[in-house]
């Protein structure tokens, strides 16, 4: 009977802290680009295509910041060339950033967006080479905003996306792109 009451005032807590969490975030938004750039390592800057995901959410301690998660992957840009890739290695990465980003509105549709954060970068440069290095990402983009009045709907933008890491093989990348976001 004991572990019953227990079960129940667990469940009971567990509702309250989800209600006062779920409470305390205005607004969601997810997301994603595409580009070109460059990636590199303990090597030359490789020329690489990308691609992105996000989520986003608004906390209200945050103000008008967005906190965004962002996951990249990125491969040198001959891979997608046809051509025989038979016993070839092609240079790529993953990253992963977390970031507070902010907007400044130029006019009611126009918007240019800037963000700061902290990244973890997978470097697969050389084919010997899988190391993690921890660093810093930044980003800018120049954007339209078609949501609508309840702030719920799309944005597109051209950005540009640049980190850097502080350990291991100090790898890093910089891509501009195109981006889409959606917000419930």
């Amino acid at each position: 009977m004991t572990i019953i009451i227990k079960k129940i005032n667990l469940l009971v807590m567990l509702l309250i802290i989800s209600g006062t969490i779920n409470a305390q975030f205005s607004k969601f938004n997810f997301g994603g680009y595409i580009g070109f750039g460059n990636i590199s390592g303990n090597s030359p800057a490789q020329t690489s295509v990308a691609g992105s995901f996000s989520f986003g959410l608004n906390h209200i301690w945050m103000g008008d910041a967005d906190l965004r998660l962002n996951y990249l992957f990125a491969k040198k840009a001959t891979y997608f060339l046809p051509e025989n890739t038979k016993g070839r290695y092609y240079p790529e990465l993953q990253a992963f950033s977390f970031k507070a980003v902010i907007e400044q509105e130029l006019n009611r549709q126009i918007f240019v967006e800037e963000g700061l954060g902290l990244v973890a970068i997978n470097d697969k440069t050389f084919s010997d080479i899988n190391e993690w290095g921890y660093g810093v990402a930044a980003s800018v983009m120049l954007g339209w905003d078609l949501r609508s009045v309840d702030k719920t709907g799309i944005k597109l933008g051209v950005s540009g996306e640049t980190a850097l890491t502080f350990t291991s093989v100090t790898a890093s990348y910089f891509f501009v792109t195109a981006q889409i976001l959606y917000y419930l």
